[in-house]
């Protein structure tokens, strides 16, 4: 920290990017009741330098079905760490990069409560009304074009950025970016919806610095999961044990 060795990760030598995501800790367990639960836990993983991930702060939460409940409990969840994270950094010059099911009303008003930035993945299907009007509007504006390439897992992806301002959420309006990509194996489209402002010598940095860097959190979970460290466990019947063991996993 004293060298700064993570201040060129910055988006725009400005915002620290921090990416938010929940996943399985523990897949089931009986309670005195007889109920299985099961553990869920959502991430702060602060992005660093080439790819990097370092923890930054972790809020548990415990449900009887992870599929019904996982969209109810992992926004109350992030609720409760955003309160931390404000609480720990209040001046902190924070963007947050989301999945799919964080573009709602709650997380936009804390957003704009605590004064942070952010890049969300947008799906057709979960704002359908910003949806569509951010396509209709994007084709309108012809402008609004860019192409780059950026290095994927199989080589080079030719990319095609456009953009369009003010899509309507509820009660705000925010930018939508998307990004039609062709790779060696593949040919992909992604959106992100932002509060950053879109101009063209940015847009490459924010889709790729930004969107595309949530990612990583996936695969850190992926990591830790699979790679023998056991993130989705049943070593521990104890909450307090459970909860333990994945923050001592987290500093490991």
């Amino acid at each position: 920290m004293a060298m700064r060795l993570l201040d060129r990760a910055r988006l725009f030598d400005r915002w620290w990017l921090i990416a938010v995501d929940g996943t399985l800790q523990d897949r089931g367990h009986d309670t005195p009741t007889g109920e299985a639960r099961h553990r869920y836990v959502v991430e702060a993983k602060l992005v660093g330098p080439e790819g990097t991930m370092f923890p930054l702060m972790t809020e548990f939460e415990d449900m009887r079905d992870p599929v019904r409940d996982k969209e109810d409990c992992e926004l109350n969840a992030f609720r409760r760490l955003a309160e931390r994270l404000h609480a720990a950094f209040p001046r902190l010059l924070i963007c947050l990069l989301m999945d799919g099911l964080y573009p709602v009303q709650s997380v936009f008003n804390l957003c704009d409560l605590y004064g942070w930035k952010f890049v969300a993945t947008l799906r057709e299907g979960r704002q359908p009304t910003a949806w569509d009007e951010a396509v209709q509007t994007m084709m309108m504006s012809s402008a609004n074009v860019f192409q780059g390439q950026r290095q994927g897992e199989h080589g080079l992806v030719e990319q095609t950025l456009r953009w369009t301002d003010n899509a309507s959420f509820g009660t705000h309006e925010f930018s939508v970016l998307f990004s039609g990509e062709i790779s060696p194996v593949d040919a992909t489209l992604w959106c992100w919806v932002t509060n950053l402002n879109l101009p063209r010598e940015k847009v490459y940095a924010i889709a790729n610095q930004g969107g595309h860097a949530r990612n990583g959190i996936e695969n850190v979970f992926n990591v830790e999961k699979n790679g023998g460290f056991g993130l989705e466990h049943a070593f521990c019947a104890n909450t307090v044990a459970s909860q333990n063991y994945h923050i001592m996993m987290q500093v490991a």
